[in-house]
């Protein structure tokens, strides 16, 4: 009777000692993102720019993540977290917001500005009264082609617009000068997909294209068989087309 109860004991405290072996694992779970930081960027027309998210805890064990952009007309990201600016924002306060998302599902965004400006240039030039002349303006960046551009001259008197081609990034326009002075050449440039405008504008100078007035010859006495070389002198100097026909 006795050895009963002492076996009886020996396996209680066999069996409790299993069920509370504190090396026995209680959760089988790995560590999963609980948390995703990115900080809010400013970039330019045409720039990249590499996000870095700041992933909590550190030791999660899927960091994988899917990007997204809420405006890809403005600003798209690949899915490295690279960003690029397509065209800016109407006012200062708008922003496309760029969201990484986990395979779990925790999510963190950040806003993305674009700022900057197409760069359009004008250079002065000078015509010729009764001449036309090739002025060309280039849209420099590869993210807006030109869909529109209008072109005005200051003083009419003075000069003219007589043709006007876009094509793509640039535009060109033919200039006519109708009478001598200076005037300015204005353009108002509307992108495709852009709803803003841009303005050039260049100093252009109409000549009048001074003509010979009087040419001078002095009389000379020559020799049998010598040569001699005649010495016109034109006026007024600054004429444009001295060129001359001889005869005798």
């Amino acid at each position: 009777m006795i050895k009963k109860v002492v076996l009886f004991i020996m396996i209680s405290i066999f069996v409790g000692c299993s069920v509370n072996n504190p090396f026995r694992p209680t959760d089988d779970k790995l560590p999963e993102v609980e948390k995703i930081t990115l900080i809010n960027a400013t970039i330019d027309i045409g720039d990249m720019l590499m996000l870095i998210p700041t992933i909590e805890p550190d030791y999660a064990v899927d960091k994988t993540l899917t990007w997204s952009s809420s405006d890809e007309d403005y600003v798209t990201v690949d899915q490295n977290g690279k960003i690029t600016g397509i065209k800016r924002y109407a006012t200062s306060s708008q922003y496309a917001t760029i969201t990484a998302k986990a395979s779990n599902g925790v999510t963190g965004s950040c806003k993305v500005y674009v700022i900057g400006d197409p760069k359009f240039e004008l250079s002065d030039l000078t015509v010729s009264v009764d001449s036309t002349k090739q002025l060309t303006l280039n849209c420099t960046t590869t993210k807006g082609n030109i869909e529109s551009t209008e072109w005005t001259i200051s003083k009419s008197e003075i000069a003219q617009i007589t043709s006007c081609n876009n094509e793509n990034e640039s535009s060109t326009v033919t200039v006519k000068g109708l009478a001598a002075g200076m005037t300015i050449v204005n353009v108002k440039i509307k992108l495709e997909n852009d709803d803003q405008y841009y303005w050039a504008n260049c100093i252009l100078t109409v000549e009048k294209k001074s003509e010979v007035e009087k040419i001078t010859l002095n009389n000379v006495t020559i020799d049998i068989g010598d040569t001699l070389q005649l010495v016109p002198t034109i006026e007024p100097d600054y004429a444009v087309d001295k060129t001359l026909t001889w005869s005798s």
